[in-house]
């Protein structure tokens, strides 16, 4: 899996790049009741229905590193024929706030 680290991330947005940030942290009670496979065919559903493309760069994070998903998600979005698929490795908070406002 590919990984950004914060300074690469601000690069992409003081370039005004395209990409997609999405925190990959399940659900609780979908993770009780849903198998693995139907968890990531719903989470590629999700990402499709963002209108992000298979060409343009997805950047996973998790908001809690108790639970790892993004290795998960990264092999479901790559079989769905994404290729550009990035785990964010460092501090989320600016990046987030940059992307969604403040916490």
């Amino acid at each position: 899996m590919k990984t950004i680290s914060l300074h690469e991330l601000e690069e992409w947005q003081e370039r005004n790049r395209r990409y997609a940030l999405i925190d990959v942290l399940p659900n609780e009670v979908v993770e009780q009741t849903q198998l693995p496979e139907t968890r990531c065919r719903d989470f590629v559903e999700k990402v499709r229905c963002l209108g992000v493309e298979n060409h343009e760069a997805i950047v996973l994070y998790e908001t809690n590193t108790a639970c790892i998903e993004a290795e998960e998600a990264t092999q479901a979005l790559m079989r769905a024929g994404f290729r550009e698929v990035y785990r964010f490795a460092g501090p989320r908070a600016p990046c987030y706030a940059a992307q969604h406002g403040p916490p």
